[in-house]
């Protein structure tokens, strides 16, 4: 690198709404070091809570506006949602103007940050600039348009792949062992102190624990979609408290599965335990407050959420799947069970509501995590990728 001289990096997502893919890309723009970088965040749509958190020193652009930026008129918000459909496609048809358009050309570095924004890297009309793709996601279970061997068979065509754990780079290779190829591992980096800081906020809502109001509660973030295994923990929880083991369960997220949800809390009545708290920046009070976290999803990388659960001391139950045996050890720092069987969500809640001495065991143990997080080396990593 020329003394002086910054790399110009582009990132591609498609929005900056509250979800672990944009808190861990929120994370690196912040982060790295801008005597070395000039960085732009290109976005399909501008929209997303997260907008509002990213660095003053990042050239934020987009293509289309979100619809919170709409207008209320309903007609006037239907002519804008053709207006930006049509220009998302032309955008997609002839990059070389979009690029023109927004000076584009002169980036040494693109990162399609999340698969859907692959192809906007790899046919990107900058044929001068290195290409990464970052993969957050287990291949068997993420849904994508056509077939999953030629979707890997793309991951060939960066120059770089990134992996957030050895379980998604295993996942890939599964449909194609060549990945290793140009395969790297990178954790998601984790802001240890933030996350304790922020901990340290009044929650906006008030929530039931045993330090509260004596009621025992379990609290699950995350986006509200039938991957997440919501369902099942509905049932689950039911079941228990007609075992007569009370309990609440508080999620935090929002998504187009909650209707649904909501349905059948109400057909079992069990609105009053089954509580939605909408969605949040900042859920780590929410954490901190509740006895336990859960997390019953059927598919899963390396989510952010388990680490910061662990960072505030909390037991945990969680599915076995994606990076998290990468992150924390089955009955020391909580249990693990199998996805999709409501049985073994059943039982895992039952162990921790009746099992006091397991529970304080866990949290003793999680209280020792925080170091297992330090960012700075995974941040080392990212910068070396850019400057290779």
């Amino acid at each position: 690198m020329k003394e002086n001289k910054k790399i110009k990096v582009l990132f591609r997502i498609r929005s900056m709404e509250t979800g672990g893919v944009q808190k861990v890309l929120l994370n690196i723009l912040n982060h790295l070091d801008k005597n070395k970088f000039e960085v732009t965040l290109l976005l399909n749509l501008y929209q997303g809570k997260l907008i509002k958190d990213i660095s003053k020193d990042i050239n934020v652009q987009y293509i289309g506006i979100g619809k919170e930026f709409m207008s209320s008129n309903s007609l006037l918000k239907k002519i804008q949602l053709v207006i930006r459909s049509c220009k998302l496609k032309f955008y997609n048809q002839f990059p070389h103007l979009l690029y023109k358009k927004l000076k584009l050309y002169e980036h040494q570095v693109e990162i399609g940050f999340f698969h859907y924004n692959y192809n906007d890297v790899l046919n990107s009309p900058n044929r001068k600039s290195k290409k990464i793709g970052w993969m957050h996601g287990d291949i068997k279970n993420i849904t994508i348009h056509g077939d999953k061997q030629s979707f890997v068979a793309k991951f060939l065509k960066f120059d770089t792949m990134v992996y957030v754990s050895r379980q998604t780079m295993e996942s890939a290779k599964s449909f194609n062992q060549k990945i290793e190829k140009n395969a790297k591992v990178i954790y998601n980096p984790i802001d240890v102190n933030n996350i304790i800081a922020k901990s340290k906020h009044q929650a906006q809502v008030n929530i039931s624990s045993s330090k509260n109001d004596s009621i025992k509660s379990f609290i699950s973030v995350g986006r509200i979609k039938p991957g997440k295994g919501y369902q099942l923990l509905i049932e689950a929880h039911k079941k228990l408290i007609n075992n007569g083991l009370y309990h609440k369960i508080y999620i935090v997220g929002d998504g187009e599965y909650k209707n649904e949800l909501k349905n059948r809390i109400k057909e079992l009545n069990i609105e009053e335990t089954f509580i939605f708290l909408g969605e949040y920046k900042n859920p780590y009070p929410f954490i901190k407050e509740a006895d336990y976290f859960i997390l019953p999803s059927f598919s899963e990388a390396y989510p952010l959420v388990i680490a910061e659960s662990l960072i505030l001391s909390k037991p945990i139950i969680t599915t076995d799947v994606g990076g998290i045996r990468e992150m924390m050890v089955d009955q020391e720092n909580g249990i693990f069970i199998p996805s999709n069987n409501e049985q073994a969500l059943y039982d895992g809640m039952k162990t921790l509501l009746q099992d006091q001495e397991k529970s304080e065991f866990f949290v003793e143990n999680n209280k020792k995590c925080k170091d297992n997080f330090s960012p700075e080396k995974i941040y080392k990593k990212i910068e070396n990728l850019l400057l290779e």
